[in-house]
């Protein structure tokens, strides 16, 4: 099977060179060596990513001459917490319109928080040797060694997309999320309308799906039009919506897949 591997979006601006260097090691490590597939590692951010020089040398990145770096202008900032509920009626949603739904754009970044989605649908935009698989992951994404990941990529092949993010209480401390990622505990979520983490709702630290499934020019209308929605919503309506109905099928992975400030103890930024 080809599988392309698509780290995307935002690059960390506050992490450590080192932990950098071990988040892009591990990646190549896992999947670069996975039996019976053959692997291309992408990348991409917005330009002049200031912190990409000046923590991971480029030439880190390029371990492997087939794996590419693409970089794009950044996209023009909206508030998607502003949209009507056309796509998503979960509770969890109704907190975010309610918590920024009046605010305006601060920063570049502040509030369209869809960028990920944009990064990755540039850098699919580039690929013209369509492979059998994609594999999304964030720049600060960790992976644990210790994993059947071939499991759910054999999931994925299928027509099931397939989400990982661990998930922690925000008032628990880091090593709370540490312990839990140094253990390896995980659980799949029901799929059921009642459960928050998966109704309309599709983890996004690393995310595996068929290419069918991204369709660019439907992600582009959606965010020209102010309608991309923001992080895991937007990542569900992008890879499981399609207007009829019928959604494609959708299994969340809660654990495994950290990201580095989580473990880390490191600020948001």
């Amino acid at each position: 099977m080809k599988i392309d591997v698509l780290m995307t979006g935002q690059f960390p601006a506050n992490i450590e060179w080192s932990k950098m260097i071990d988040v892009l090691y591990r990646v190549d490590k896992l999947f670069a060596s996975l039996e019976d597939h053959t692997v291309t590692v992408r990348y991409h951010t917005w330009s002049k990513p200031v912190m990409l020089d000046k923590l991971v040398p480029r030439g880190i990145l390029m371990t492997r001459a087939r794996n590419q770096v693409v970089l794009t202008r950044e996209p023009k900032v909206y508030n998607p917490y502003k949209i009507l509920k056309k796509f998503v009626d979960t509770p969890r949603w109704n907190e975010q319109v309610r918590r920024h739904g009046g605010k305006q754009p601060q920063t570049r970044s502040s509030n369209f928080r869809a960028m990920q989605i944009m990064s990755t649908c540039d850098l699919i935009n580039t690929i013209t040797d369509v492979p059998d698989l994609y594999i999304r992951l964030r720049w600060d994404a960790l992976l644990t060694y210790d994993f059947d990941y071939q499991k759910y990529i054999d999931i994925a092949a299928n027509g099931t997309v397939v989400g990982f993010e661990l998930q922690v209480n925000p008032d628990d401390p880091w090593w709370i999320c540490k312990e839990r990622f140094e253990r390896g505990s995980f659980k799949e979520e029901p799929s059921v309308d009642s459960n928050g983490f998966w109704h309309q709702h599709l983890f996004d630290y690393m995310i595996m799906f068929k290419p069918e499934y991204f369709r660019t020019d439907i992600v582009r209308h959606w965010y020209k039009n102010e309608l991309l929605l923001a992080a895991e919503w937007g990542w569900w309506q992008t890879l499981c919506y399609n207007g009829s109905g019928e959604h494609n099928p959708h299994l969340n992975i809660n654990g495994i897949v950290p990201i580095i400030r989580q473990i880390e103890g490191i600020p948001h930024a």
